[in-house]
């Protein structure tokens, strides 16, 4: 008879997420994430079998749960330039990494990876949709007026 499982999938790899995130793709250990979330290194294995699926699997979860905060009504209510900022802030919060580089270039290699493609594609395509919204909205509205002239930057009409 197997044990009962003590924390879920889901916040193991929400806190495997924030471990991978200050630590890099490339060091952190399993060891690491169950001393974070109380089990060992060997149940981590055991659950997950590799560090590359669980830093896989925590990386969709994140993705799943940045969609979904993406197709919000509050995003849907942001306007103009300072929407514009606001989902930059939004998007800035989401990645919260101190290793910035590396986590950019573990995006960058998932994107190709036949089980992240669609994810990826996803995530990018909503959020190009949401600042071609934005930025037509603040070019309508003005926003962007004087912006380029005052830094003598060209900006196309």
């Amino acid at each position: 008879m197997s044990r009962l499982k003590l924390i879920s999938d889901y916040d193991v790899l929400e806190r495997a997420f924030e471990i991978i995130s200050k630590e890099g793709f490339d060091s952190f250990t399993f060891a690491q994430v169950g001393k974070a979330v109380g089990l060992s290194p060997a149940a981590l294995v055991k659950r997950f079998k590799t560090k590359k699926n669980l830093a896989f699997l925590a990386r969709n979860q994140r993705w799943e749960r940045n969609l979904s905060v993406l197709d919000q009504d509050e995003i849907r209510g942001l306007r103009g330039l300072n929407g514009i900022f606001d989902f930059l802030t939004l998007i800035a919060l989401s990645v919260n990494s101190k290793r910035l580089g590396e986590h950019a270039r573990w995006l960058g290699t998932e994107a190709g990876h036949p089980r992240s493609k669609k994810k990826v594609a996803a995530y990018f395509e909503t959020t190009r949709d949401i600042f071609s919204r934005l930025v037509a909205q603040a070019v309508h509205d003005k926003d962007l007026a004087g912006i380029g002239q005052s830094q003598g930057v060209r900006t196309n009409p």
